[in-house]
C-alpha cells in the first residue's frame, strides 16, 4: 500500500535556509575581510587632519591597531607588539617621573583625557603660556573626582599595557615567538615610525621638522622634562631590542660555525691516511665547492630575511 506524499516540514526548511544564507553571508566575509594592506594605505589620507595631528603618539600606537584588525598583517602585528612595549615604558616612565620629581602623582594622566572626564578632576588656569601649565585639581574628596580618576586609570590600562599585550596572545596563537618580534624589519619599521610622529608634529607646530618633538602643542604637561624621560626610556627598549637581535645573531653564526670543525677533521684525517699509504682516497680542497658553499649560506640568509617581513 503507498504511503500519502507528505509536505517537507516548514520549520526544517527554515533552518535549511537559514544556514545557506549565513554560508552565503560568511564567504562574502571572508571576500571582503581582511582588506589589502594597500587599499589601507591608500585610505589613510582620507582621515581628517583632527585624526592625527597634534595627537599623542599613543593615538597613532590605537590608529595602527585599527588598521592590523583591518588587514590582519603579521609583520603589522609584531611592529605593534614593539611598539606598544616602547610607548609604555616610556609614558610610565614619565608618570614615574612627575611622581618623584615634581611630586604629582598621575598629573599628566589626568590632565590629557578627554574633556568629558577631565573636567570631574581638574580645571586649566589661563597663564602666560596659555593655561598649558597652569591648572588646579578637585577635592579628592569630590566623588565625581574620584570616579573620573579612576575611570582615567582604567582606560589608561587598557589603551597601553593590555592592548599590546593583546597584540602579544596573538602573536603567541599564531606560533610566533620572541624572535619574530625582534627582527631587524621590525625593530627598524617600529623606530622609524616613533621617528615620523616626532618629525610631523615638529613641523606642524614648529615650521622644523625634527627626530625628537618637544613642545606643549600635543600633551598638557607641567613641565617639558617628561618629554627627554620619555625620550630615555624608548631609547633604551629599542637599544635592548637591538642587543637581542645581534646577540640572537651572534649566537646563530657560532652555532652554524661550529660544524665547520668536523669538515676540516675529515679532511686532514684524509690527507693524512692518504700519505700513509692507506687505499682511501684524500678529500680534496676545491674552490668551486667554498663557491658553492658560500652561495648556499648567502641563500639561507635571504630567505630568513625575507621571511621576516611576512
Amino acid at each position: 500500500m503507498c504511503r500519502p506524499h507528505t509536505a517537507p516540514n516548514a520549520a526544517a526548511k527554515r533552518r535549511e535556509d537559514a544556514v545557506v544564507r549565513s554560508s552565503t553571508l560568511a564567504g562574502m566575509w571572508t571576500k571582503i575581510w581582511p582588506l589589502p594592506v594597500p587599499l589601507v594605505l591608500v585610505l589613510i589620507p582620507l582621515l581628517p587632519h583632527s585624526a592625527y595631528l597634534n595627537r599623542g603618539y599613543t593615538v597613532w600606537f590605537h590608529l595602527s591597531s585599527v588598521a592590523y584588525f583591518l588587514t590582519r598583517s603579521a609583520f603589522l602585528r609584531r611592529v605593534l607588539i614593539l611598539q606598544g612595549t616602547a610607548i609604555c615604558v616610556g609614558w610610565y616612565a614619565a608618570i614615574a617621573n612627575d611622581w618623584f620629581v615634581d611630586g604629582i602623582f598621575c598629573h599628566s594622566l589626568y590632565r590629557n583625557m578627554p574633556g568629558a572626564i577631565t573636567q570631574h578632576m581638574l580645571r586649566e588656569v589661563p597663564g602666560e603660556d596659555g593655561g598649558k601649565g597652569s591648572y588646579e585639581m578637585f577635592d579628592h574628596e569630590d566623588m565625581s573626582a574620584v570616579m573620573a580618576k579612576v575611570i582615567s586609570h582604567v582606560l589608561d590600562t587598557l589603551g597601553h599595557p593590555l592592548l599590546a599585550y593583546l597584540f602579544w596572545v596573538l602573536h603567541r596563537k599564531a606560533g610566533g615567538t620572541l624572535k619574530d618580534v625582534l627582527s631587524w624589519p621590525v625593530i627598524v619599521f617600529a623606530w622609524h615610525f616613533s621617528r615620523v610622529w616626532s618629525l610631523v608634529h615638529s613641523h606642524h607646530n614648529a615650521g622644523t621638522p625634527a627626530l625628537w618633538y618637544h613642545g606643549h602643542d600635543v600633551y598638557m604637561l607641567e613641565n617639558l622634562d617628561c618629554y627627554l624621560v620619555a625620550y630615555v626610556a624608548e631609547g633604551l627598549c629599542f637599544g635592548a631590542a637591538t642587543l637581542c637581535r645581534a646577540n640572537w645573531d651572534r649566537l646563530d653564526r657560532s652555532q652554524s660555525l661550529s660544524t665547520m670543525p668536523l669538515v676540516g677533521k675529515g679532511y686532514y684525517e684524509g690527507v693524512l691516511s692518504g700519505a700513509k699509504g692507506d687505499e682511501k682516497p684524500a678529500l680534496v680542497h676545491s674552490e668551486s665547492a667554498v663557491s658553492t658553499s658560500s652561495l648556499i649560506e648567502s641563500h639561507e640568509s635571504l630567505k630568513s630575511w625575507t621571511l621576516n617581513w611576512t
